[in-house]
C-alpha cells in the first residue's frame, strides 16, 4: 500500500509539471529534482530528530526540548518532551503492541496515542502526520504540497483525522547527505506548533 501511494504520487508530480513550474532555467523544467527527493525520504523508515517544539494557542504558550526517535517500520517510537531545566514533560513509548506514556512519574497506557497525549498534558500533537510532515512528505494522497524552485516543500496542506493542517517550511539543512526541514510551523484552527530542528539522524 505505501509503495502504490509513492507510485501514485510521483506519477501526480509528473503529470502536474508542466503547469506548474515556471518556464526559468533556474526552475524545475522536469520535477526530477522532486521525484528523487520524495522516493528517497520515502525510504527513510528509521530515524531520530532533536531539537525544540512549542506550541502556541490563545493565550497558552508552552515550550520543549525535543527528542524523537521512530522506526516506522517496526512501529516503534520514543517521544520525550523537557523543559529547559530538564524537568520530563511526557516521555511517550510505542511498540508495536503497546503505547505507554509517562507524566509526572506515573505511567498511563493507551491505544490512541494522541488523545492519551491532551487526556493528560493538553497538548495537541498530531504525531502519526508529523512523522510524514518533518520529512517534507504529504501523509496521504488527499494532501497537497507546494514546491520551490529546487524541489523543497515550501507549504503542505494536509487532511488528518478528519481535519485540515497547514505546515510551512521556513529552513532547511543537510544531514547525513540529505536536505531536511530544520524549522517548520504546524498550524490548526488557533493552535500553532513551531519545530526547530537542530540534528536528524537516519538509523
Amino acid at each position: 500500500m505505501k509503495k502504490l501511494f509513492i507510485f501514485q504520487l510521483l506519477l501526480l508530480l509528473t503529470l502536474s509539471a508542466c503547469t506548474s513550474i515556471p518556464d526559468n532555467s533556474q526552475a524545475i523544467s522536469d520535477n526530477s529534482l522532486v521525484s528523487q527527493r520524495i522516493e528517497k525520504l520515502a525510504k527513510v523508515e528509521h530515524w531520530r530528530v532533536t531539537g525544540k517544539i512549542a506550541f502556541l494557542q490563545q493565550q497558552k504558550r508552552e515550550s520543549a526540548t525535543l527528542y524523537w526517535q521512530v522506526d516506522e517500520r517496526e512501529k516503534n517510537q520514543s517521544l520525550k518532551l523537557t523543559t529547559y531545566l530538564g524537568i520530563n514533560v511526557l516521555s511517550l513509548a510505542q511498540t508495536n503492541t503497546e503505547v505507554s506514556l509517562t507524566v509526572d512519574g506515573k505511567d498511563y497506557y493507551g491505544e490512541n496515542i494522541d488523545e492519551l497525549i491532551w487526556q493528560l498534558t493538553g497538548l495537541i500533537i498530531p504525531t502519526k502526520a508529523m512523522h510524514s510532515w518533518m520529512k517534507g512528505l504529504p501523509y496521504s494522497s488527499q494532501d497537497t504540497i507546494e514546491f520551490d524552485a529546487k524541489g523543497l516543500p515550501k507549504s503542505l496542506t494536509s487532511f488528518y483525522n478528519n481535519e485540515n493542517w497547514q505546515v510551512d517550511y521556513q529552513a532547511f539543512r543537510q544531514y547525513q547527505q540529505m536536505i531536511l526541514p530544520s524549522k517548520l510551523t504546524v498550524t490548526h484552527g488557533d493552535l500553532t506548533i513551531k519545530l526547530a530542528i537542530s540534528q536528524w539522524s537516519m538509523l
